[in-house]
């Protein structure tokens, strides 16, 4: 599984922190959570978020794209804080 967070005409301290990253619950009903943290985002740009499975070796699994993605907006200080949860399926074999 991969988180990516990639700051879109973001300079300086911008860039996207990603933290508190957990893969939770049992097999049937498995939670993906995690933090985002960015500040000195400028008003008119954003933060893209993605999420998806991948191997061992950070290649794509059978099923190709993202199962998470957003586009996050900083607010009147240019500070973007968000916690994300998303169910995740598991494929059969994994």
């Amino acid at each position: 599984m991969a988180v990516v967070g990639a700051a879109k005409a973001a300079g300086g301290n911008g860039r996207p922190t990603i933290t508190n990253v957990k893969l939770e619950g049992p097999r049937s009903s498995l939670r993906l959570s995690f933090d985002i943290q960015a500040d000195g985002v400028d008003k008119w740009a954003s933060v893209g978020v993605f999420a998806t499975v991948v191997d061992a070796r950070g290649g794509p699994v059978s099923s190709p794209g993202d199962f998470y993605s957003s586009d996050l907006r900083p607010d009147d200080k240019g500070e973007i804080e968000q916690h994300i949860s998303v169910p995740v399926s598991v494929p059969r074999g994994a």
